[in-house]
């Protein structure tokens, strides 16, 4: 019931402030997918989240100056089944009214071996944590599409109680961008 969280995550890129000569990039909100996936009894629960809020400035040359940040809606998640939707909004789980958005920001983006690496903070449920893990950015003609697939256990953000669902909540984020106008 906590999946939402991770969705965010990434949720997780909203706006973007670096200084320089890094390309900002602006989100494509028709070629977003926030998935999340976790065990409930035993059986894999399926989610998504929306109203992902993303902008970057990212250049594979120059990963200093490079910085992503991003939100996504915690009032979005749906995991086609309303009774659990709302109880996942609820005070219990991701309590929406006081914690509207999940977030997260980089602090440090690096090569890996066919891959960048994202080192920054995550925020769900009042709480902020350090989190990394690997993506991927392909681009070609100004249009570009960063991918990713990481774990978040909810417990670390004090998402609903202990026991079941399970604790480990696996992401993927697939979100398309468009280079800006100089």
């Amino acid at each position: 019931m906590r999946f939402t969280f991770v969705m965010c995550l990434f949720v997780l890129l909203g706006s973007v402030l670096v200084q320089g000569q890094v390309p900002q990039w602006h989100i494509n909100p028709e070629k977003i997918e926030v998935n999340f996936k976790i065990k409930n009894f035993g059986f894999w629960v399926d989610g998504t989240l929306s109203g992902v809020e993303a902008t970057m400035f990212f250049d594979p040359s120059n990963l200093d100056e490079s910085k992503i940040e991003g939100a996504v809606s915690a009032s979005s998640i749906h995991t086609d089944n309303n009774t659990r939707d709302k109880h996942l909004r609820s005070e219990d789980y991701f309590h929406v009214d006081k914690f509207p958005k999940l977030r997260m920001v980089s602090t440090k983006i690096t090569q890996g071996e066919g891959v960048f690496n994202f080192f920054g903070t995550l925020t769900m449920h009042g709480i902020s944590k350090d989190i990394n893990f690997p993506f991927i950015f392909a681009s070609k003609d100004g249009e570009a599409l960063l991918t990713a697939r990481f774990v978040v256990n909810r417990q670390d953000f004090e998402i609903g109680p202990s026991g079941p669902p399970g604790d480990e909540v696996h992401v993927s984020l697939g979100i398309a961008f468009k280079k800006a106008s100089p």
